[in-house]
């Protein structure tokens, strides 16, 4: 069965699945959401779940086959960690006619694999995209404008995001350089976290800025390292992702790193930040891993590294920052 291309189908919850609802009906759409709860969530808490999402206009169904039956379109709306197992599910319905984009920002853990890759491994799926940047959910879900990029090899996949998002409120850009798109929203989250921390050490005004001049020139050496196009990092889904997530209302990335320089341990960070914590934590990891091993520079990133994969206190962290020797910009 072919399903229609008037039915974008969206798996998992959140701030930013209720904004898809609402971006997908506002044009004559019809939006199919599987919340693909997480065993752990209580009944009650999904139900509240279920009428939030059917305030927003969509059709809630039990399971991948009802999302393949009738959607053509399918975003995924899951954290990084538990996308394999949600693909793995979905992978029994979907075909080849689909076409998945997800939101992940982070890599996944043990594997430090993208999310398309993850996408390609457990589904037949070949028409696979990433939607991040400067994505601020809440915001929208209140009337405000927004942007996002569509990363994807395939013009088909960037020309059915936009026809099913795009509007006078929401500009969707494309970007055929997909490892990029996926790298930038990574690599931006801890730079976010360094960020968090200068401010919650107070470190002031010429500290954060140099954190965001400095992270913008560790944005495209990491982005090379992973064989991302020069100027993606500096674009959408790198630069403007980084200057969202750390203005007001600040990102959960620039929490953690506050929260880290008030002396919180990671043990208390992750309980605190389970999703997004465990996420920087394997963006750490892989970004450290492919520097190190091509010789990159990446203090900034690096730095963050020691403090949340390590155990380094955030003021061993900054010392090791602002001891590094003179250098060119």
């Amino acid at each position: 069965m072919t399903a229609p291309t008037s039915v974008a189908a969206i798996v998992g919850t959140g701030a930013r699945a209720e904004m898809l609802v609402h971006l997908i009906t506002r044009h004559g759409r019809k939006a199919v959401v599987w919340p693909a709860f997480d065993d752990l969530i209580e009944a009650k808490a999904r139900e509240r779940v279920r009428k939030r999402l059917g305030d927003c206009g969509a059709q809630l169904v039990n399971g991948p086959e009802q999302i393949a039956d009738t959607s053509r379109t399918v975003f995924v709306v899951t954290p990084s960690w538990r996308l394999r197992s949600i693909a793995n599910r979905l992978g029994g319905s979907l075909g080849g006619h689909h076409t998945v984009v997800h939101t992940c920002t982070g890599l996944e853990e043990g594997s430090h694999a993208p999310a398309s890759d993850v996408l390609r491994a457990e589904t037949p799926v070949r028409l696979v995209g990433a939607l991040v940047g400067p994505i601020h959910a809440a915001g929208h879900l209140l009337g405000k404008p927004g942007a996002a990029v569509v990363g994807s090899r395939f013009p088909s996949v960037i020309a059915a995001v936009q026809a099913a998002l795009a509007g006078p409120m929401f500009r969707v850009y494309g970007n055929v350089d997909l490892t990029g798109v996926e790298v930038g929203g990574a690599v931006a989250d801890v730079l976010a976290v360094a960020v968090g921390l200068a401010d919650g050490l107070d470190l002031g005004a010429s500290v954060r800025g140099t954190v965001f001049a400095r992270g913008l020139a560790e944005l495209e050496r990491i982005g090379a390292v992973f064989g991302a196009t020069p100027g993606t990092l500096t674009g959408m889904a790198g630069l403007g992702y980084l200057a969202a997530t750390t203005s007001a209302p600040i990102g959960v990335p620039m929490k953690i790193g506050r929260a880290l320089a008030s002396g919180k341990s990671m043990a208390e960070v992750l309980a605190r930040f389970p999703r997004d914590g465990r996420e920087l934590v394997a963006a750490c990891e892989t970004v450290r891993d492919r520097t190190q091993a091509r010789n990159v520079e990446a203090h900034i990133t690096g730095a963050i590294a020691s403090v949340m994969v390590d155990g380094a206190s955030p003021a061993d962290a900054v010392r090791q920052l602002l001891t590094l020797g003179q250098m060119m910009e």
